[in-house]
């Protein structure tokens, strides 16, 4: 039950860092960071989701959070 609760903090925690790194948007929005790992980490989570219970909501949260720090902004 707290995993679920942890992963839902994700989203709080990507709204902050996405408000925090202002600044460096153009850096971490463009290749190799974000549109890199996005796809990776989908695939990851995928993987484990069927193999271990942990490192599957340990890459949700990250995937979560990354998600979220990127925003709705388009990422190339």
């Amino acid at each position: 039950m707290i995993e679920y609760i942890l992963v839902l903090l994700a989203i709080p925690l990507g709204v902050f860092l996405r408000k925090l790194t202002k600044q460096e948007e153009e850096i971490f929005l463009n290749w190799p960071y974000f549109p890199l790992m996005i796809p990776v980490l989908f695939l990851l989570t995928l993987y484990f989701a069927f193999k271990s219970y942990r490192i599957f909501f340990v890459l949700l949260f990250i995937l979560v959070m990354i998600m979220s720090w990127a925003g709705s902004r388009q990422i190339d």
